[in-house]
């Protein structure tokens, strides 16, 4: 009897153990678990933060673009404007010099004109003078 009883008793302690190291593998089952699912929980909040970041980078990336567009074209305005403002004192230079040369030929043509009527205009002694050479010449063909 008593063979049974330390049998019965080894079993029960047996039984207890095994059931004692179940609950532990299964404690240590959840605890693992739990360990890897806070280790999955960091994860994703670091590739949430990531994702941010890199949406924010690429925000800043086009908005920089974006300025880097704007000012090409505010340079090349302006480039345009002053190519354009250059152009138009070229162009008032060209014509203040076509004024001024128009106004040289004028004025050379009035002076032309004067000395055509001066060489026209008929001095008395000359004419006088003139005129009897063309009598001695007429008399001279008589």
């Amino acid at each position: 009897f008593q063979q049974l009883l330390k049998k019965k008793q080894k079993f029960k302690a047996k039984k207890k153990a095994f059931k004692q190291t179940r609950e532990e593998n299964i404690k240590e089952r959840e605890e693992n678990i739990k360990r890897e699912e806070e280790y999955l929980k960091q994860k994703e909040d670091k590739l949430k933060q990531r994702e941010d970041h890199n949406q924010r980078e690429l925000r800043q990336r086009e908005e920089n673009l974006r300025q880097r567009e704007d000012d090409f074209k505010q340079r090349e305005d302006l480039k345009h404007r002053e190519e354009l403002q250059q152009k138009e004192e070229k162009l008032k230079r060209m014509e203040d010099e076509l004024k001024q040369r128009e106004e040289e030929i004028k004025q050379k043509e009035d002076e032309h004109k004067q000395n055509v009527e001066l060489n026209h205009m008929v001095d008395p002694r000359k004419e006088h003078k003139r005129r009897e050479e063309l009598k001695q010449k007429e008399e001279l063909k008589q």
